[in-house]
């Protein structure tokens, strides 16, 4: 039988924060992002509630290390497989050193269980000429010359070269969205419902 990759359905946990502190319950099924689906007794009946990890404790009271699903540990070690391969093996192992990564972070990064991005910022990548989109999204068209800090920085040092750019938007037909209050808004709204939802009930 094929091992799980989290180990922590059917747990017994603790809700540390919220809404619905230091309710008890059993960890049913594993969602993406870091959230699970609890079974709890509530209003005097068993009921299951979607939680983020951090709000969970373990029965002993302690916090409950990351978990992820496998589609997501896939796409980390694509991740990881990506940068390796636009700067080579040794390159990237001399990299992380230098960076001062633990070697158990490095094993961490290479089976899937923490984010490239959680150590290789825009401007990290930009020092080893590689796109940061290309590494998280995979599309090639982002590879190489990533626009990072660096360029950001000489862009608004030469303003004719930004000059040169616009012209070139234009000639593509691109054009600057106009962004209104209205849109500002609208994102809080959403975030204020995603919110919410963390405690709906299925």
């Amino acid at each position: 039988m094929k091992k799980p990759v989290n180990p922590f359905i059917g747990e017994k946990i603790i809700v540390g924060s919220g809404p619905l502190v230091d309710h008890t319950g059993t960890v049913v099924e594993m969602l993406s992002s870091n959230r699970v689906v609890v079974e709890m007794k509530m209003f005097g009946r068993y009921q299951r509630v979607r939680l983020r990890r951090d709000e969970l404790l373990d029965e002993f009271g302690r916090p409950i290390p990351e978990f992820f699903s496998e589609k997501e540990r896939n796409e980390r070690i694509a991740e990881y497989k990506r940068l390796e391969e636009a700067v080579g093996e040794k390159e990237l192992l001399e990299c992380m050193k230098k960076m001062h990564i633990s070697e158990e972070d490095q094993e961490r990064l290479k089976n899937g269980e923490e984010r490239v991005l959680t150590f290789f910022h825009d401007n990290i990548c930009e020092s080893l000429g590689v796109g940061m989109k290309w590494i998280i999204f995979g599309e090639e068209k982002w590879k190489e010359h990533p626009v990072g800090p660096q360029m950001k920085e000489y862009l608004g040092e030469h303003p004719e070269r930004r000059e040169q750019i616009w012209k070139w938007m234009q000639e593509d037909g691109y054009t600057i969205r106009d962004v209104t209050c209205d849109d500002d808004f609208e994102d809080e709204e959403e975030e204020e419902e995603d919110d919410w939802e963390d405690w709906d009930e299925d």
